[in-house]
């Protein structure tokens, strides 16, 4: 099977449209997940920033304290 960016492309924009019923579905708040990516990209870059050599590991933690209930 070769890869196609056309098709990974489709796949994607469905993933995104499901998760974007879930979230409406489940009443989940845009400010949440708006939070949630904050606090994680916050978590990396201070992370980066502190030369720390597991950065994932900082936005790991901040992604379970922030998530609403994902």
């Amino acid at each position: 099977m070769q890869f196609s960016f056309l098709n990974q492309s489709k796949a994607i924009h469905t993933d995104l449209k499901q998760a974007w019923l879930n979230i409406k579905n489940n009443e989940i708040s845009v400010l949440d997940v708006a939070a949630s990516v904050c606090s994680v990209a916050l978590a990396i870059f201070i992370a980066h920033q502190l030369h720390f050599e597991y950065s994932m590991w900082a936005a790991f933690s901040a992604y379970v304290v922030m998530r609403p209930f994902f």
